[in-house]
């Protein structure tokens, strides 16, 4: 996955926190910021659900970012989106659609 590594949720989530901010990746994890902030300190860790949409976010976020610009990433990231109802891709991850928002960034990037 090209663009945020893997190794442990706490890299997880401080590579996406540095790129989409905390209260962002808060939202697309349904968690507060402490919580965010915790898991960035390695100190608790997202549950199951969380961690796949944190890893759902990341994987498109290093697909978009590597096509165009980290600035390109986060907008597609917080505009509303046709393919996916009108919501944007956050709404979406966070609702747990994470192949809608995989497909809506293919279609972002052709």
């Amino acid at each position: 996955m090209p663009g945020i590594p893997l190794s442990t949720t706490g890299t997880l989530s401080r590579a996406l926190t540095e790129r989409l901010g905390p209260a962002l990746v808060g939202y697309i994890a349904a968690a507060g910021r402490p919580h965010v902030a915790a898991w960035n300190a390695e100190s608790s860790r997202p549950d199951h659900e969380q961690i796949r949409r944190l890893q759902a976010a990341s994987a498109v976020f290093g697909r978009i970012e590597a096509a165009t610009s980290p600035e390109q990433a986060r907008a597609f990231f917080i505009g509303r989106n046709d393919l996916l109802g009108d919501r944007t891709p956050s709404d979406a991850l966070r609702a747990g659609d994470m192949s809608a928002v995989s497909a809506a960034a293919d279609h972002f990037l052709t």
